[in-house]
């Protein structure tokens, strides 16, 4: 199936005033929008869409730049020139690629150019340039303005006494009574209080407390000394973990990003993983409540509210008809966009039990959600002025999750928090989706399987951490995939669906695991997590399967009957319970992200080792 890269709109119109000799842009439209200019020549090729991987660099930084080009023949051989322009207009980085596109499929690719040392601070340009290959004639030209400061490429180290990655001293207070949720909340006190003031401080320290949790005062601004801290409590000891705060109190983590679109890959995975797998799959549920600079999002989602009793709601772009079938999931009737514009659309309609959104997105205007049309290309069809829920919201949107330096006044994203939503989930970078009317690939897969878990009957966060545990192993683990199970992020606070109390421990049942129909069950899944973790590494023998006898079989390989069979359940028990090494590698154990037979089993069971 072909992938579809929802990538961020950047052609939004705004004044752009140029000079002959270049782009005249001050620092203010930079913060207005996305100043560009687009110069179609009425070729064959255009460019579909364009970006930085940021909006302001220092002097001797690369600048990632994403490029999408169409073409409306059957195939194009393209020249495309790439020129990064100083504040008078003149080329200072230049470079050049020749390709072949075809239609409209997605064939993006990117390209650094690096700033030279000397770069004064100013507003610079990225122009690109699309030629016919063939005869040489200019088809379309695109140019965007960034900034160039000192200031963006300042890195202030953390001093640590020890060599080691010690985390930076933290204050954690008392352990909360064995009758209380064991969770987590990871925040920075100093720097809570150095936005809202001591008394926005205590508001919110209240707020935790009524969570009844433990708290980890951070100071750090590396977020693998944040990690380092939550490890040293210990997974025993946790069983959900909330963040508050925005990036600037509590970093993101960030993983590399498996694709070729550009992104920064923020997420949170990285705290929630405690077994260290290869996928970094979360092992606890895990949220965040960005604060936006504004202490009344923070307690309206600390104090939390009642989710509302029905209704479902979504507005989808024309041309992802797959975003019926997830709407259908909580009964919902889509709105198509085209034709649907944000003016369409009553507050009151969006005011229910469950919101789904499936259009396009931005990083740099997080005020607006697109769909798709003809006149205009990208129709506004969600504002800012709309996000008002106290229900569950699922965007598929690019960015529909980015709050790096955004307020409730321009993300959507923070304008839902503030108005008391009991879940937001959403990406923090570029979406990827199927094109088709089936959701079971891509982004639509990750959202028809959380939907599904809230409908019947999960709570929010709960179906988030299932589905995250649960998606890589349904995908055929491209790079998409690997960046879409890191980048979609949960936040509001887990209020009252914070876990039950731990309970004394479970004893085990009578017999061995294989024996009950709940333990077959648990190998079972294992098995399938083994078949998952083989097609992924070892490709060259894909599709592996199980066979009848519980043989793992790569392609054209049989099984035969073992000679001490007897049982299915108790012979793949008996051979599979140690690490077990298949060729050169191994299947499972350390290092493979998938655990022992033995640790899975007993974990999924709830119970400890005989």
């Amino acid at each position: 199936m072909r992938n579809s890269i929802d990538r961020a709109l950047v052609a939004i119109s705004l004044a752009v005033a140029l000079a002959a000799a270049g782009v005249l842009l001050g620092p203010a439209g930079i913060e207005a929008g996305v100043p560009l200019v687009r110069s179609s020549q009425g070729g064959a090729a255009s460019i579909r869409e364009a970006g930085l991987d940021k909006d302001c660099y220092a002097a001797g930084q690369t600048v990632g730049i994403f490029v999408e080009v169409d073409t409306g023949l059957a195939s194009q051989d393209v020249k495309v020139e790439l020129a990064i322009l100083d504040p008078s207009g003149a080329a200072i980085a230049s470079t050049t690629r020749t390709l072949t596109i075809r239609g409209s499929e997605d064939d993006s690719f990117v390209e650094s150019l690096t700033l030279p040392l000397q770069a004064a601070m100013g507003t610079y340009a990225f122009q690109i340039t699309v030629y016919d290959a063939a005869s040489g004639a200019e088809e379309d030209a695109w140019t965007e303005p960034f900034s160039v400061d000192p200031a963006c490429g300042r890195v202030t180290p953390v001093i640590s006494p020890t060599p080691t990655r010690t985390p930076t001293p933290t204050a954690t207070a008392t352990t909360p009574p064995p009758d209380i949720p064991r969770l987590l909340v990871v925040t920075s006190s100093s720097r809570l209080i150095a936005k809202f003031g001591g008394s926005g401080w205590n508001q919110i320290k209240a707020g935790i407390d009524a969570l009844g949790a433990r708290l980890l005062d951070v100071t750090s601004d590396r977020f693998e000394d944040v990690d380092d801290a939550i490890e040293g409590i210990g997974w025993d000891k946790i069983s959900m973990i909330l963040i508050v705060g925005n990036h600037d109190v509590v970093p993101f983590s960030v993983l590399d990003n498996p694709t070729t679109d550009g992104d920064i890959l923020y997420t949170d995975d990285v705290y929630a993983d405690f077994d260290h797998d290869v996928d970094v799959i979360i092992d606890v549920p895990i949220s965040r409540i960005p604060d936006g600079n504004d202490l009344g999002l923070v307690l309206a989602q600390l104090t939390g509210t009642p989710l509302p009793a029905s209704g479902g709601f979504s507005v989808a772009n024309v041309e992802r008809p797959a975003a019926e079938a997830v709407a259908n999931i909580f009964g919902a009737t889509t709105l198509w966009s085209a034709p649907t514009v944000h003016t369409d659309i009553q507050q009151s309609a969006v005011t229910v039990r469950y919101d789904y959104f499936m259009l396009h997105g931005s990083r740099k205007d997080t005020t607006t959600w697109w769909g798709e049309g003809t006149s205009p290309k990208y129709p506004e069809a969600f504002k800012v002025r709309l996000a008002n829920s106290q229900g569950v919201v699922l965007t598929g949107c690019c960015y529909g999750a980015y709050v790096l330096g955004k307020t409730p006044d321009n993300s959507i994203a923070l304008r839902f928090l503030q108005s008391g939503v009991r879940a937001f989930v959403g990406c923090t970078g570029i979406h990827y989706s199927v094109l088709g009317k089936v959701p079971n690939d891509n982004g639509q897969l990750f959202h028809s399987l959380f939907w599904n878990k809230v409908v019947a009957g999960k709570a929010p966060l709960q179906a988030f951490f299932e589905t995250k545990r649960e998606y890589l192993a349904q995908t055929a683990m491209r790079p998409a995939h690997q960046k879409i199970e890191h980048q979609f992020v949960y936040y509001g606070s887990p209020g009252a669906q914070a876990p039950a109390p731990p309970q004394p421990p479970v004893q085990p049942p009578a017999g061995e695991p294989w024996e009950t129909p709940e333990g077959r069950r648990c190998i079972e899944e294992w098995q399938n997590l083994v078949v998952a973790n083989l097609n992924r590494t070892r490709p060259g023998l894909a599709p592996w399967t199980i066979s009848q006898w519980g043989h793992f079989l790569g392609t054209n390989a049989t099984g035969s009957q073992p000679e001490d069979w007897g049982n299915r359940w108790r012979w793949v028990w008996r051979v599979y319970r140690a690490n077990f090494r298949m060729g050169n590698e191994m299947a499972w154990g350390p290092g493979t992200g998938v655990p022992t037979q033995e640790e899975y089993v007993y974990r999924c069971l709830g119970i400890s080792p005989p």
